[in-house]
């Protein structure tokens, strides 16, 4: 039976193992691999940068 390591739980976790990694290089190219990597690293930082609607009805009631 195969066996598989977790899933990473964020974007940001899977864009450090992306870096890190030959994977995408070796299955996309280097240049779209770095563009790749790029737009998603964008994409993580943007995300980290909203307070969502969600984000809001979940912990301002515990602000004073």
């Amino acid at each position: 039976e195969a066996s598989f390591p977790p899933l990473h739980k964020t974007l940001g976790d899977s864009v450090a193992a992306a870096q890190a990694g030959t994977l995408l290089d070796s299955a996309l190219g280097a240049e779209i691999s770095d563009l790749f990597i790029e737009y998603k690293l964008d994409e993580w930082q943007r995300s980290c940068a909203v307070v969502t609607e969600w984000d809001r009805a979940q912990y301002l009631e515990f602000l004073p």
